[in-house]
């Protein structure tokens, strides 16, 4: 039977016999399900990380005894002094890395950097008001010492970071990995940045640690163990379970001159190369002014400041593949499937180090070039077949809102099909 079949006819279709006909007035087989397994998820374990250090590393276990889905890095620091600021969404800007490895497995480590994590997380969320609630749940910005209320306690600087892996992200619908097909511990690491001027402003004394860095897990356990495929897995050592997944990769431009469009048309040039040799189903990407990233003088830093550019043109081999006029990308970043507008609320805190510290609010813009139909950042059932580029190169041409006087650099994060491959108690990752 051809592909084509089940598409083309060579008879009219009748309105009152076309697709497939149910009673959609009362629910039945064909417009319910219920879950074949009973399993209960909660919040149980909290595993505290063995260095609080900026700049250390920390290596924690995850148990292998229920299913394991998201992920989130609760951090706290002591309350900010006299002239010292903190910017908003500071729990990411403070990790330098993340990484994972299935049990043993027969894949490296997989890590993912820097800005990627933030602009993987950013990409799978629709709304901008759940963009803003993550950001403010991140670190909210801190502009002078926290003070106690009438009859309560000082707050605590606290951030809830939400990490992105296979099994942890913010789509709200992918399914958790039953970690008993494994025979060894999903190993996590947290790397963090050791420069504490990429989330502190001012002259205040800066610390050195966090009060507290600890990992909450989102677990379920299946109130009959032996209904789990491990026991099938256990029996028959051929036997595989495929886990689809989005797998993201970092990139990072090179420092260059801003050109605004009196400056010359798209008169800003970055290649984007290092492609691996997988379905590439989506680039998202910002371009931050160098000195909001680091910032002189003990300003502020505004970390996720997206600048907003404008006349975006993307090249492979001399063809085009994305024209966007001026600010276009604003619009079409909407139409690639339920997609609402693309922003996350920011505060950009002005030049100054010392009290009071002025902030203003901005919506910041990430560009999205979907290469699939729908966009890619969150899988369900669907693995979209796209191009693969290893060895090639994107061009990507712009103007920013700044000219040749400010310095940038472009971030970017690479969205390709993965597949996460459990057999005989190991893993092994597949980026298709």
């Amino acid at each position: 039977m051809r592909s084509s079949d089940a598409i083309l006819s060579v008879k009219p279709v009748l309105m009152s016999s076309g697709g497939t006909q149910y009673n959609d007035l009362y629910y039945s087989l064909a417009n319910s399900s219920v879950s074949l397994l009973e399993c209960t998820f909660g919040w149980q374990n909290i595993l505290a990380l063995p260095s609080l250090q900026f700049g250390s590393s920390s290596q924690i276990n995850i148990p292998i005894d229920q299913f394991i889905g998201d992920l989130v890095l609760h951090l706290r620091l002591p309350n900010v002094v006299a002239n010292q600021s903190l910017a908003r969404g500071w729990g990411y800007a403070i990790i330098q890395s993340i990484a994972y490895t299935m049990g043993n497995s027969n894949t490296t480590q997989i890590v993912l950097q820097n800005d990627a994590i933030f602009q993987t997380i950013m990409s799978q969320i629709n709304d901008p008001s759940k963009r803003q609630e993550y950001l403010e749940l991140a670190g909210s910005e801190v502009l002078a010492p926290l003070t106690a209320p009438a009859g309560g306690d000082i707050p605590y600087i606290d951030a809830y970071v939400h990490l992105p892996f296979p099994m942890s992200t913010a789509c709200g619908d992918k399914g958790p990995i039953d970690s008993t097909m494994l025979q060894s511990n999903i190993v996590i690491t947290i790397q963090f940045n050791a420069n504490p001027n990429v989330i502190y402003g001012g002259t205040g004394t800066i610390p050195t640690s966090f009060l507290k860095a600890e990992l909450m897990l989102k677990q379920g356990k299946l109130s009959n163990q032996a209904a789990s495929v491990r026991n099938l897995m256990v029996a028959d050592p051929a036997l595989k379970y495929s886990y689809p997944f989005i797998h993201t990769q970092y990139f990072q431009s090179a420092v260059f001159n801003g050109a605004r469009e009196s400056d010359g048309y798209q008169a800003c040039s970055v290649d984007l190369n290092a492609f691996s040799n997988a379905d590439l189903v989506g680039i998202v990407f910002y371009v931050i002014n160098q000195t909001d990233k680091y910032p002189v003088s003990n300003n502020t830093p505004n970390p996720f400041n997206a600048d907003p550019i404008s006349n975006i043109l993307v090249t492979f081999n001399g063809s085009t593949l994305y024209n966007l006029p001026y600010q276009s990308y604003r619009m079409t970043n909407m139409l690639s499937g339920p997609q609402n507008p693309s922003y996350y609320p920011y505060s950009v805190v002005a030049a100054g180090n010392v009290n009071p510290f002025v902030s203003n609010p901005v919506n910041s813009y990430m560009c999205f070039l979907d290469f699939s139909r729908e966009r890619g950042a969150c899988i369900g059932s669907h693995l979209f077949n796209v191009f693969r580029l290893p060895n090639q190169i994107l061009r990507v041409q712009f103007n920013t809102s700044l000219s040749s006087g400010t310095q940038y650099r472009l971030y970017a994060t690479y969205l390709y099909n993965a597949i996460a491959e459990f057999q005989n108690g190991t893993s092994l990752i597949r980026i298709d």
